[in-house]
């Protein structure tokens, strides 16, 4: 994934150590990643390139450049807070180029029993059904068990 391409990126270029990345399916990014499916892009993973660390985001739009913004500024929301950070304009166009990073909203869902729940969980008090949902994913003999 990211982190390990990271890793090995920056060994070789601060180090006089050469890294062997290893990976398991045939494309690089782990569940980071993007795929063709019948002509839909589909994210794989719940992953994105996002860090409250200026140093982190700027290392990664040195990697790819962003996409075509209408603003020379982008402003992040996360956790109840938002971060704005200047970026150079750029000409990528994603329909075009592959290797440009993408700027979109997120919104994650969990799919459990023919429903959809916002991702990350809200805390909230159990309805009805969490009891039994809990109890069904314990398992046999009441064995410890998690969602």
């Amino acid at each position: 994934g990211p982190a390990g391409l990271t890793t090995a990126y920056e060994l070789l270029k601060r180090t006089s150590r050469v890294p062997v990345v290893l990976e398991r399916s045939e494309r690089l990014g782990g569940i980071s990643c993007t795929v063709n499916y019948k002509g839909n892009l589909l994210d794989v993973g719940g992953h994105r390139f996002f860090s409250k660390s200026d140093r982190v985001m700027q290392w990664w739009l040195e990697m790819l450049p962003i996409e075509r913004l209408a603003s020379d500024q982008l402003s992040i929301a996360y956790q109840g807070k938002r971060h704005s950070m200047a970026v150079e304009k750029s000409e990528v166009d994603p329909e075009r180029d592959d290797r440009v990073m993408l700027v979109r909203s997120r919104k994650s869902s969990i799919y459990f029993e023919h429903k959809l729940y916002d991702y990350p969980l809200a805390a909230r008090s159990p309805g009805p059904g969490a009891r039994g949902a809990g109890q069904r994913s314990r398992g046999p003999a009441g064995a410890a068990g998690r969602l």
